[in-house]
């Protein structure tokens, strides 16, 4: 008796009805779809990331070249040439601002992040073309004749990049996101 339930149910397993099979293609495509998009958007994500880590780099290798260059009349221009260098090519990220600034004791800029008093503020990436001068700022109210390195209190010396991402899939998002990254380094006698 029990051989004979188990040939039974073999005997129903072997044979499908035809709705079963086409509500088994339907799941299998909506699974696809939800699998892509969800890969798309981790894709999107990663690179998002990857773009942030790069810009906080190259903030990270524009302070320090700055700092190092202390009140040189190079610094702003070591500065943006190792800010360059850092970026590299990046789908999808552009530079809209580079502030050189005087931070205040919460490390942002004096006057609020974003703010111009106390910063040098470029357009865009410039990068620096002739090493004797910086390119034309946008504001110039913190030149390196300005900033006098010192141990005690600490001068301090901040790198802020404003950029753009805009989405690589545009499964998940359209447009653009507007990021704001800022570096503070101690400007110490060499």
């Amino acid at each position: 008796m029990f051989h004979g339930t188990m040939f039974h149910v073999e005997r129903l397993c072997i044979k499908p009805s035809g709705k079963r099979r086409g509500q088994s293609l339907v799941e299998f495509v909506l699974f696809v779809t939800i699998l892509f998009v969800m890969l798309a958007g981790v894709v999107d994500m990663g690179a998002l990331l990857n773009a942030h880590l790069a810009v906080t780099y190259a903030a990270r290798q524009g302070a320090l070249s700055a700092a190092a260059a202390g009140n040189a009349a190079v610094a702003d221009c070591d500065a943006l040439g190792a800010i360059a260098a850092g970026l590299g090519p990046y789908a999808g990220l552009t530079i809209t601002r580079i502030s050189i600034y005087q931070p205040g004791s919460d490390g942002l800029p004096l006057g609020g992040l974003g703010g111009s008093a106390y910063a040098d503020v470029y357009a865009g990436d410039p990068g620096c073309v002739s090493l004797v001068s910086a390119p034309p700022a946008q504001a110039m109210n913190w030149s390196p004749a300005q900033r006098t390195p010192a141990f005690t209190p600490p001068a301090m010396l901040g790198v802020e990049i404003d950029y753009t991402y805009t989405w690589q899939t545009p499964l998940i998002a359209t447009g653009s996101l507007s990021v704001v990254d800022h570096v503070v380094v101690p400007l110490t006698p060499g």
